[in-house]
C-alpha cells in the first residue's frame, strides 16, 4: 500500500470545489472591487478632461507645365527652360515645409497670436480667433523680437484684471504690460460656451511662430505613381487646423504663381538686354557699311549695279559690231 501512494501520489488528493476557492479568496474580495472603481475613476477622468487631438488633412495636386515653345527650337527651350521640366515631389515637399511659406500662413491667419481658455481642472484649451469673445488689438510693441502673454478673469460684462490683481480694467481701455501696449474688447460672442471666465492670449514674433508652424505641418506624398502631397495638421482646434491646412495650399499655390511671374519679368529682361545688344551691333555694322559707300562712292547699289550690266552690255555689243567689221573689212580686202 504504501508503494502504491508513493507511486501515484495524485490519487491521495482531493478535488478542489468552487466553493472551497470562493471562499478561500472571499477576504480579498472588497480590494478587487475598490481598485476596479479607482481604476474606472481614473479612465473617466483620463477620457473627461483629456483634450482630444484631431488631424486635419488636405490633399494638393502638383501640376506639370509644359513649355508651349517646346516645338520652337533650342532657343526657346533654352530661354523657358525654367517653365517645364519634370517635377521632383521632394522637392516640392521641402518647400512647403519651408519657413518661408510658414511665415507666409502665419501672417496671412494672424497666428503670430493665441487664444487660449482656462479652466479649473483643464489647463489650457486652444480658442479660434473668431471664436474668442473678445478682440485683441495690438497699438505698440518695444521689442518684436520678444514674445508676451497674459493671463486675465472676467469679473462682469464691463471689467477684467490681470491675474490675481485686485486692480480691474474696463474692457476698450489701453493696457501697457511687460513692453507691449494693447485694448481689449469685448465682442457679442461673450460670455459664449467656455469651460471658464479665464482666458490667456500669447503672442510670438514671426520668426518663432513660422519656426513653430514649419515643424507641424507634414506633409507626404499620396502615392508612389502621383503627383498628390497629402498635407495633415495635428491640433486641438478643428476649425484652425481647417484653416492652416487651406492657407498652406493657398499661399504655395501664390508662391509658385509669384515665382512664375518672376521667371516671366527676368526671361522678358533678358529678351530686351539681347535685342538691345543686337541693335546696338546692327547699327555699328550700318554705320561702318555706310562709311564704305562713301569711300567707295556707292550710293545706290542697285541702280549702279544696273548701270554696270548696262554699260558692260552696251561695250560687249560694241566689241561684237567692231569684231563683225574687221572682219568684213578683211574679207573685202582678200576679195580686191
Amino acid at each position: 500500500m504504501p508503494e502504491d501512494i508513493l507511486d501515484n501520489p495524485k490519487k491521495n488528493q482531493t478535488p478542489v470545489s468552487p466553493r472551497e476557492i470562493l471562499f478561500k479568496y472571499m477576504r480579498f474580495l472588497p480590494w478587487i472591487i475598490i481598485s476596479i472603481a479607482v481604476f474606472l475613476l481614473l479612465a473617466f477622468i483620463q477620457l473627461r478632461y483629456t483634450i482630444p487631438i484631431y488631424s486635419v488633412n488636405g490633399k494638393l495636386l502638383i501640376k506639370k507645365n509644359g513649355n508651349p515653345y517646346s516645338n520652337s527650337g533650342e532657343k526657346f527651350d533654352d530661354i523657358f527652360k525654367l517653365q517645364g521640366g519634370t517635377i521632383n515631389l521632394n522637392d516640392e515637399i521641402e518647400v512647403i515645409k519651408s519657413t518661408s511659406l510658414a511665415a507666409r500662413v502665419v501672417k496671412k491667419l494672424g497666428l503670430q497670436t493665441s487664444y487660449y481658455n482656462k479652466g479649473k481642472i483643464l489647463k489650457l484649451q486652444s480658442v479660434h480667433k473668431g471664436d474668442f469673445p473678445f478682440d485683441f488689438q495690438i497699438l505698440q510693441i518695444t521689442d518684436s523680437s520678444k514674445g508676451f502673454s497674459f493671463q486675465f478673469t472676467v469679473v462682469d460684462q464691463n471689467k477684467f484684471h490681470f491675474n490675481e490683481e485686485i486692480k480691474t480694467y474696463q474692457f476698450g481701455e489701453p493696457v501697457t504690460i511687460g513692453g507691449c501696449n494693447f485694448r481689449l474688447s469685448r465682442n457679442p460672442a461673450f460670455p459664449g460656451s467656455f469651460i471658464g471666465n479665464q482666458f490667456v492670449i500669447a503672442w510670438t514674433p514671426l520668426e518663432s511662430a513660422a519656426y513653430g508652424l514649419s515643424g507641424s505641418i507634414k506633409v507626404i506624398q499620396a502615392s508612389d505613381y502621383a503627383n498628390v502631397l497629402l498635407l495633415s495638421f495635428d491640433g486641438e482646434n478643428t476649425k484652425l487646423g481647417t484653416d492652416i491646412v487651406n492657407a498652406y495650399m493657398e499661399e504655395y499655390l501664390q508662391a509658385n504663381l509669384e515665382d512664375k511671374k518672376q521667371i516671366a519679368v527676368s526671361t522678358l529682361d533678358f529678351i530686351e538686354d539681347q535685342l538691345k545688344s543686337v541693335k546696338t551691333n546692327l547699327g555699328s555694322v550700318e554705320k561702318n557699311l555706310q562709311s564704305f559707300r562713301e569711300q567707295q562712292d556707292i550710293y545706290s547699289p542697285e541702280q549702279q549695279s544696273q548701270l554696270v550690266f548696262t554699260e558692260l552690255s552696251e561695250s560687249d555689243k560694241q566689241l561684237i559690231e567692231q569684231g563683225v567689221k574687221s572682219k568684213t573689212i578683211d574679207n573685202l580686202i582678200r576679195y580686191l
